[in-house]
């Protein structure tokens, strides 16, 4: 078993409650309150004969109310009302089971982590808690000594960004990544790198630095800047936040774009990583949109 519940794991999950017809789950939606309001009027008119509301008992006199009729009846009105949340919280458990599945199957074929939230929100609601806790397991990319790192590098002016930075904001992240850093404001400067005694770096000038740390890549873009509105603490960690993560990977994209419409060769497995870590940055955002239902 992996220590790790990496993405294709949970796509192999996810592969086996995909459904290519929905329209049973738009029927659900629409028939789950009718069925469920039939059942509550059907359980009403059952105990009508009975003193079921507590005004009712509370207004008759004490010795009355110690009567064995008053106790026996108020003693109905308990399970009476118990039903009757029951049936309130199965037909609200049933509508959401229904929607997260209208999701779900609505975002798979072009953002599979939204769809994979949504997956967890019908796997919870449908009682399917062993594939739930599955997708749920939280991951750790991040050691004690790559923390202990970022944080020393944040000391001398550098903040993680990137992949490495995702992996710190969000534990269900889905894989390693080198560490990049930038300049924490126009002070930061490169030659800062000389106070840190435990790294050397291999390359630098006064624009970029390059490293590899126990079989970690380490760069260091200077020019890079993230201003202190678009940072938020994170265990002791300054990680961007979400909107400038997502522009930070689209411009990684728009950049890609440019680079190959010049000839020049990019490896796909970075354009897939930026697309994935794009994708998974979106899945973090609001996540109920109505227009997708339809």
């Amino acid at each position: 078993m992996r220590l790790f519940m990496i993405l294709e794991d949970k796509i192999h999950i996810a592969e086996k409650y995909k459904r290519n017809n929905i329209a049973i789950y738009f029927a659900s939606l629409f028939f789950a309150p009718v069925i469920f309001s039939f059942i509550f009027y059907v359980f009403l008119i059952f105990f009508d004969r009975l003193p079921l509301y507590f005004v009712e008992l509370t207004k008759q006199s004490l010795e009355k109310f110690m009567n064995e009729r008053i106790a026996e009846n108020a003693y109905v009105l308990a399970i009476a009302t118990i039903f009757r949340i029951l049936i309130l919280w199965l037909l609200l458990m049933w509508t959401i089971n229904s929607l997260s599945n209208i999701l779900f199957n609505k975002f798979y074929d072009y953002n599979i982590l939204k769809s994979l939230n949504w997956l967890k929100v019908k796997l919870f609601t449908a009682f399917r808690f062993k594939d739930f806790a599955k997708l749920c397991k939280k991951n750790n990319f991040v050691s004690n000594e790559q923390l202990s790192l970022i944080k020393q590098m944040q000391d001398v002016g550098f903040l993680v960004q990137g992949s490495k930075s995702i992996a710190i904001k969000y534990n269900d992240y889905f894989e390693a990544s080198d560490i990049d850093f930038v300049s924490e404001n126009s002070s930061s400067r490169i030659i800062n790198l000389d106070k840190l005694s435990n790294i050397t770096f291999n390359f630098k000038d006064q624009i970029i630095a390059k490293s590899r740390h126990n079989d970690t890549e380490i760069e260091v873009l200077s020019p890079k800047i993230l201003p202190k509105e678009f940072a938020v603490y994170k265990s002791g960690i300054k990680v961007p936040k979400l909107n400038f993560m997502i522009a930070m990977k689209v411009h990684q994209l728009l950049r890609f774009y440019r680079l190959k419409s010049e000839g020049k060769e990019i490896p796909a497995t970075k354009i897939k990583n930026s697309l994935l870590d794009l994708g998974f940055l979106l899945s973090k955002s609001c996540c109920l949109q109505y227009r997708k239902i339809l």
